[in-house]
Order: structure tokens, then C-alpha cells, then sequence
């Protein structure tokens, strides 16, 4: 679940389903009402906040076995709703914000991250590729080398590297939910109202240094041979190339999509599930 809550102008959302935040469905309903209700409220800007030990680490990988991942709103779909939020928004991420949760926050506008979090996108590690948006968006953000580099090594980010990427906004030194909601709410207070357009990570252009041909070309034979047979590492690229070449960031999320589901079906993942 999530609960919204109005601290002057800013909207605090918190997300509470221990142990860890999981974004199962009763969770993804709770962001989505709390955009509403921030809306409503007139906030200027949502904090979204993990409750207890962490912002969410990821999605609830009990849903897979399921199909409960496939109930609406879905993760593509609550992280769609962030994406085109009303009102700059912001991440507060302590503890581990990993996989899905990491794809919450780049929908975000903003990222505060405690000086103890970490960050990643480990679904390499379960023989699949982030599928909510990770590989469209983190290479918009930070570049795609350092972008391939994180997903298919599925290696978390301490808070220092993320904001030298650019991945974390602002670090500060609160390591509780708490201190970091807070901190992250000053920072909103801070912001103008609106949203600025250039904080909207999926509107981003994409440039990919030494053209896309030599580019992709190198990074798919870089992961072919620290992939050891995996293909997960080579799907990776092809969905940060779909990125790159495909004419509409829509288009880029169906390409992933797309590779994420072949993925799923095949041997590796269900072997590493």
C-alpha cells in the first residue's frame, strides 16, 4: 500500500509493504491513487518514499509464478502515470533501490539518495533484462556505456557513483526513510512549480558518441565475451540500440518488451528463477 500525505506544498507519498517495499499490485494502486490525490491536493511537487528499511527494491517476483504482474495498473503503467505527472516529482531512495525500483526513479524528475543507498538493475542475474523502462531510460540519462556497463553486470551503485553518472541528483547524509523523505520534501519546496521538460528522462535525446553502428557493434561483442553463453548481456545492448534507433520512445519500450518476453520464455531464466 501507499499513503499520501500533504507537508505544505509538497505531497508526500510513502510506500509501506514490508519487508521490502516489493511493487506488487496493492502497492502499484497505492502510487496511483496518490498521484491522483496529490493532483487534487493542488501539491507542487510528490515526494515518493520508501517506508521502513527502503525505497522499494524491486518488483514482487511472487507475482511472476502468478501472472499477477499482468494486473492492472502494471509496473510499465504506474511508472507511465509518474512519467507524465503534473507536478515535478521526486525519488527519495534509501536502503536498496533495485530493478523495479530503480525504474520507479528514473520516472521520477528528481532523485535524492541517501549517502548509505544503493542502486542497480540486477535482473541480468535472473537471465532477463529490465522491463519496465530501465533500458530506455537509464542510457538517456547517463549515457549508454555507463548504462550497458550497469545492467549487464547487474552490480549495484553506491550513492557517490550514482550522482558522479548523474544518476543522483542530490546525496545527503540522512540513511532512515525518514531523514531522507524529509530531505528529499526540503528539496522539493526548493524547486519551481511546474514541471521543467528537460527533467522528463523519456523525452531525452539519445546520442551515442562514434555513431551507433561502431557503438553497438563493440558493446555487443564486449558482452559476448564477458557473457560466458549468456544472452541476456547481448539483449541488453540490443534493447539500449532500440533506444538509440527507434523512432519514438514508445517504440523503444516495445523493442524491450519484446526482448524481455524471449528472455522469460527461454532456459536461462527458468533456471535462474
Amino acid at each position: 500500500m501507499a499513503t499520501f500525505k500533504l507537508i505544505g506544498r509538497v505531497g508526500l507519498l510513502k510506500i509501506s509493504s514490508p519487508p521490502v517495499n516489493a511493487l506488487g499490485l496493492a502497492v502499484r494502486k497505492g502510487i496511483v491513487d496518490g498521484i491522483a490525490q496529490a493532483e487534487k491536493a493542488g501539491a507542487k511537487a510528490l515526494v515518493l518514499a520508501g517506508d521502513g528499511v527502503t525505497f522499494p527494491a524491486g518488483a514482487d517476483i511472487a507475482e511472476f509464478a502468478t501472472g499477477g504482474h499482468r494486473t492492472q495498473p502494471t509496473l510499465g503503467e504506474v511508472i507511465e502515470r509518474l512519467d507524465k505527472a503534473s507536478m515535478p516529482t521526486v525519488a527519495a531512495m534509501h536502503g536498496t533501490a533495485l530493478g523495479g525500483g530503480l525504474e520507479v526513479a528514473l520516472a521520477c524528475h528528481w532523485r535524492v539518495m541517501s549517502k548509505a543507498a544503493k542502486c542497480g538493475l540486477p535482473e541480468v542475474h535472473l537471465g532477463l533484462l529490465p522491463g519496465a523502462g530501465g533500458t530506455q531510460r537509464l542510457p538517456r540519462l547517463i549515457g549508454c556505456a555507463p548504462a550497458i556497463k550497469i545492467m549487464t553486470s547487474g552490480a549495484p551503485l553506491g550513492a557517490a557513483e550514482a550522482a558522479k553518472l548523474g544518476l543522483a541528483d542530490e546525496v545527503v547524509a540522512a540513511v532512515d526513510g525518514e531523514g531522507v523523505a524529509e530531505a528529499a520534501v526540503g528539496f522539493a519546496e526548493a524547486l519551481a512549480d511546474g514541471v521543467d521538460p528537460s527533467r522528463v528522462v523519456s523525452a531525452r535525446p539519445l546520442e551515442v558518441e562514434g555513431g551507433v553502428e561502431a557503438f553497438f557493434g563493440a558493446a555487443r561483442e564486449g558482452a559476448r565475451k564477458a557473457a560466458k553463453g549468456e544472452l541476456a548481456p547481448l539483449l541488453i545492448v540490443d534493447a539500449v540500440r532500440a533506444a538509440a534507433e527507434a523512432p519514438s520512445f514508445e517504440a523503444g519500450l516495445s523493442r524491450e518488451s519484446e526482448l524481455f518476453a524471449q528472455l522469460a520464455a527461454g532456459p536461462e531464466a527458468r533456471a535462474l528463477q
